[in-house]
C-alpha cells in the first residue's frame, strides 16, 4: 500500500508540473508569425484600427527603439502617429492608439500604445494590453 501511495503521489505531481509548464507557455510564450516591421509613418497612419490589422504591432518596437515621444508635443505626436483611435479603453490616458491582438501565444486581448500627457507635452509612453 505504502508503494502505492508513492507512485499516485509521484504521479500527481508529474501532471502538475506539466500542466504549470503548459499554462506558463499558454500565457508568456510569443506568438509565433509576429513579424517586427521599420517604423514608416505613412504606413501607420494608413493602418487600421480595426481588429485584425496588426500593421502597428509590427511597428511598434522600432517606433519606441526609434523616436523619443516623452518630451514631445502633442502636435508632434499628431504628425508622427496621427491623430489617436477612438476608444472607450484606457480614459487615463490621453492618446490611445490601436496595435493588434497581443503577441502572446494564444493571446485574446489586444494590445495599444498609450500616452499621458502633461501640459500638452507626453511625459508617459506604454504598450498595455486589454
Amino acid at each position: 500500500m505504502r508503494a502505492f501511495l508513492k507512485f499516485i503521489g509521484a504521479t500527481a505531481a508529474i501532471i502538475v508540473v506539466c500542466l504549470c509548464l503548459l499554462l506558463s507557455v499558454f500565457l508568456f510564450w510569443p506568438r509565433s508569425g509576429v513579424e517586427s516591421r521599420t517604423f514608416d509613418p505613412v504606413v501607420w497612419k494608413s493602418a487600421s484600427a480595426t481588429k485584425g490589422d496588426e500593421t502597428r504591432l509590427f511597428m511598434v518596437d522600432s517606433l519606441l527603439d526609434k523616436h523619443q515621444l516623452v518630451g514631445r508635443p502633442r502636435a508632434d505626436v499628431v504628425a508622427l502617429l496621427g491623430e489617436p483611435d477612438s476608444t472607450p479603453y484606457f480614459r487615463y490616458y490621453d492618446m490611445v492608439y490601436y496595435l493588434g491582438r497581443e503577441r502572446r501565444a494564444f493571446g485574446i486581448d489586444s494590445e495599444w500604445l498609450v500616452l499621458k500627457l502633461s501640459q500638452g507635452v507626453v511625459s508617459e509612453v506604454r504598450v498595455v494590453t486589454d
